[in-house]
């Protein structure tokens, strides 16, 4: 199966977000230095990625040529990452987001020895409703990487709440 092409926006993101990774893998690949290396610079001095017409002008390149680079230095990405342990996680951030009758938290922890499935409950005594109660459960969980940061995000919601939402709290 033949890949998509991405549009330009969405290569520079991917690119930017894993800066890192793409110098480390293809800086010193022939076909992709001269980009790379404008990019470089191009995010040393503005931090942020160049407009296409920039680009296509630094590279004296035309546009079609610049997508089809684009598109392959993504691709290659891809492929690269296929090894074992190419893809390092510099920082794990587990987030509760708790959502009760009225209000919501979230709560950054420094880590948990064994991620909660759906459905389990937690007993987090200082999260309080006006009406009380401290119950929460699981409702979801995602997982995101990004700039070698794993996020892990574990939505609860008040078991009142679920109550009053008709849903009914496992036990």
């Amino acid at each position: 199966m033949k890949p998509p092409k991405l549009k330009y926006r969405d290569l520079m993101h991917a690119i930017v977000g894993e800066w890192s990774l793409f110098l480390q893998h293809f800086q010193d690949e022939d076909k992709y230095q001269r980009i790379l290396g404008v990019l470089k610079q191009h995010l040393e001095t503005y931090d942020n990625a160049p407009y296409q017409k920039d680009l296509l002008k630094q590279l004296n390149i035309t546009r079609d040529a610049l997508m089809v680079l684009l598109n392959d230095l993504y691709r290659d990405f891809k492929m690269a990452l296929c090894n074992d342990e190419r893809y390092p996680i510099s920082k794990t951030t587990i987030l509760l987001i708790i959502r009760t009758l009225n209000d919501h938290w979230v709560i950054g922890l420094k880590g948990l020895k064994l991620l909660p499935r759906v459905g389990d409950r937690f007993d987090i005594s200082f999260v309080k409703d006006e009406i009380g109660g401290s119950l929460c459960q699981v409702t979801s969980i995602d997982h995101e990487l990004d700039g070698g940061i794993h996020t892990v995000n574990i939505y609860l919601d008040d078991c009142l709440l679920l109550r009053e939402n008709g849903k009914q709290a496992s036990s």
